[in-house]
């Protein structure tokens, strides 16, 4: 991994693709840190493990507005419930399909009329989206000017 397009932490490396048929459904899903998921713990600690392993995949802007927000808490640890961390975990998980989505219309748009639709759609630098909302609005926005204009790279 690391040879595709940089991640929103721009390291390249997503961890997500693997069992994947392209199109962010089927096969098996991986987690954050490429592993396929076997038999689920719901110890804590397992939890906060998983949860950590996000904030390099996604960038610690978009890891900690998702801790705050959701799990009310600055780190996994301090978040007081099995439940909170389940939210927190989906919502991470969610948070790596949108940028690997955003990663998918950056490879059909040319740089420069990216820097165009970026601005359209009023958006941030891509590595400084900093919460969920911002990155949901971008990658609908990009996907649907992109697909308007049948732009290709």
């Amino acid at each position: 991994m690391g040879s595709g397009p940089p991640g929103i932490n721009g390291n390249g490396d997503l961890g997500q693709g693997k069992g994947s048929n392209g199109n962010g459904h089927g096969g098996a899903k991986s987690n954050a840190n490429g592993r396929k998921p076997g038999p689920v713990s719901n110890s804590a600690d397992e939890l906060d493990i998983r949860i950590v392993a996000f904030e390099k995949t996604l960038g610690t802007r978009l890891y900690r507005s998702v801790l705050r927000e959701y799990g009310k808490a600055e780190h996994p640890n301090l978040i007081k419930d099995a439940q909170g961390k389940w939210k927190v975990l989906q919502v991470l998980e969610s948070a790596v399909r949108g940028v690997q989505r955003l990663n998918a219309v950056k490879k059909r748009v040319d740089p420069k009329v990216l820097e165009i639709l970026l601005a359209k759609v009023q958006a941030p630098p891509l590595a400084e989206i900093g919460n969920m909302k911002t990155l949901r609005d971008v990658v609908l926005g990009l996907q649907q000017l992109a697909d308007s204009r049948h732009v290709q790279a």
